[in-house]
């Protein structure tokens, strides 16, 4: 039943829809049949939104935190490479539209499963931007596609609207 289902989710051609981010600070596009949560916490200066598949074990989420006055470089290091147990990671630098990027891969194993995911961070000033997936490694090139479509369509607007309380939106 589950393979069905996978097997159905690749064999179907994936419609997009853009979602716009509710403080106006990105638009993405996700794959129609995704769900996130529409509601936002902003919590010292950062927010997550979460898509996830409703089909197979599948997360891309975009972070955004205020990153005013710091070294982009150091923190990018620090967050990236800092070890996590059992995952292995890989950095590189980079450009994304213009900005700064730190791009990453990494590998897994979770209760006897090897799962594969990546990600970037750039700083659009005064806000630090990650966009990261992981993934069943089996499922790893045809995700792959979904994540790069999704980074691909990731648009940055200028007009930064995030508070350093917490809100709920």
């Amino acid at each position: 039943m589950l393979r069905d289902k996978i097997l159905g989710f690749f064999s179907k051609k994936l419609e997009y829809e853009t979602f716009c981010d509710p403080l106006g600070n990105f638009t993405i596009q996700f794959p129609k049949h995704w769900k996130f949560d529409s509601d936002v916490a902003v919590v010292d200066g950062r927010y997550t939104i979460s898509f996830d598949s409703k089909d197979i074990d599948f997360t891309i989420a975009v972070d955004a935190n205020l990153g005013e006055n710091f070294d982009f470089d150091k923190y990018a290091h620090m967050e990236l490479e800092s070890p996590t147990a059992g995952i292995i990671a890989s950095i590189s630098k980079g450009k994304f539209r213009g900005m700064s990027e730190y791009s990453r891969e990494f590998r897994y194993q979770s209760q006897g499963k090897d799962f594969f995911g990546g990600g970037s961070m750039f700083y659009a000033k005064p806000l630090v931007f990650s966009i990261n997936w992981s993934a069943k490694e089996k499922d790893r090139e045809k995700l792959t596609e979904i994540f790069d479509h999704m980074r691909n369509s990731l648009v940055i607007h200028q007009n930064f609207s995030i508070s350093s309380k917490s809100n709920k939106l």
